[in-house]
């Protein structure tokens, strides 16, 4: 028994020490990874630095910033105008778009005098945006997508405003739609109830009917103006999200490159192995089985090199997606698009 109890902690202490050698080659495995992946951070981030210096300069960014933003400023400037008009023959109620047009023209020329105001902050986040090379390349892309919601808040604010313009509009519509055919929503029950026959706010069923339908009519007609200005902010939203998402996609590739497995090939390393294959051993005893009594399976336990088309596949599934990617339900994207419910 004591002998039996010697070879069992003997194979207690060899599995022990090979959970502990995988454990910390996988710890080391884990550990290059980083270091490579901020050496790699810092060199683009250096090589953008040597770049804004030799071929660009702090005045130079500054420049070209304000120069971008008035640009932007003036392109959505005349984009009002062509809305003022008759956009692609679209013929809209010309009170309503002139109204429209004045107060978006008024809001793009009060943020681009904040911006000529605010110039010194403009001109230290250029200084950052240079000297955080020394940090990485992730560092600058992440302050560059900063500048860019800096330099298009007032366009999110020009979504902000029609958006919620169309959700009023659209809702008014519905509400009116069902008084006019005796319904009202009951927010409580979370359903629509018949009106009482006294009508609504205590005025006559038929007084009611007029209201309403004298209410739904105007809300028709003003409907297709805020409409034609909600999708051209809207559209310019998505464009700048898709902007926004492309310079976080730059920062995570930065963070997740698979160079480090590509080095790891070229140098050959053993600690890069993919499945285990059990082969039976086939010997001469084994083949006259009907000479010899039956002899026990012997296997052959073997461990193949993974290739590195396995390497990033497997590197790839154990990382995150980018980013966290999620389809969104289609009454999300109702209430998104139609009704202007949710923001983008």
């Amino acid at each position: 028994s004591s002998s039996n109890n010697i070879g069992d902690n003997r194979n207690n202490n060899e599995e022990h020490g090979t959970n502990v050698d995988v454990s910390n080659s996988r710890c080391w495995l884990m550990l290059g990874r980083l270091v490579l992946v901020v050496a790699t951070d810092l060199a683009l981030g250096l090589l953008l630095l040597y770049y804004l210096f030799t071929l660009l300069s702090v005045d130079g960014l500054y420049h070209i910033f304000g120069d971008s933003t008035k640009h932007v400023s003036s392109r959505v400037l005349e984009l009002l105008e062509w809305l003022r008009g008759a956009p692609a023959g679209l013929k809209l109620n010309q009170p309503l778009t002139r109204a429209l047009a004045s107060f978006f023209s008024y809001h793009v020329g009060l943020w681009t005098l904040y911006l000529e105001v605010a110039g010194g902050a403009v001109y230290g986040l250029c200084c950052a945006l240079v000297w955080c090379g020394l940090l990485g390349a992730s560092v600058q892309v992440a302050l560059l997508s900063d500048m860019l919601h800096v330099a298009t808040l007032h366009l999110h604010c020009l979504y902000v405003y029609a958006a919620r313009l169309h959700m009023v509009q659209v809702s008014l519509l519905g509400s009116q739609w069902r008084a006019f055919r005796g319904r009202k929503w009951n927010p409580l029950k979370q359903r629509v109830d018949s009106l009482s026959s006294s009508g609504v706010a205590g005025t006559s069923q038929p007084l009611s009917r007029v209201l309403t339908a004298v209410i739904f009519t105007l809300v028709v007609f003003l409907l297709p103006t805020t409409t034609v200005y909600y999708l051209v902010f809207l559209s310019l939203r998505v464009l700048l999200s898709l902007l926004r998402w492309l310079l976080f996609a730059i920062t995570w590739m930065i963070h997740h490159n698979p160079l480090y497995i590509l080095l790891m090939h070229v140098a050959g390393a053993t600690k890069l192995k993919g499945e285990v294959h059990l082969s039976s051993c086939d010997n001469d005893a084994s083949k006259n089985t009907d000479e010899l009594p039956r002899q026990p399976l012997q296997l052959q336990l073997s461990i193949r090199s993974c290739s590195l088309v396995e390497s990033l596949c497997l590197t790839a599934a154990r990382l995150p997606l980018t980013p966290n990617i999620t389809v969104p339900r289609i009454s999300h994207l109702l209430d998104t698009v139609l009704y202007a419910r949710q923001l983008l």
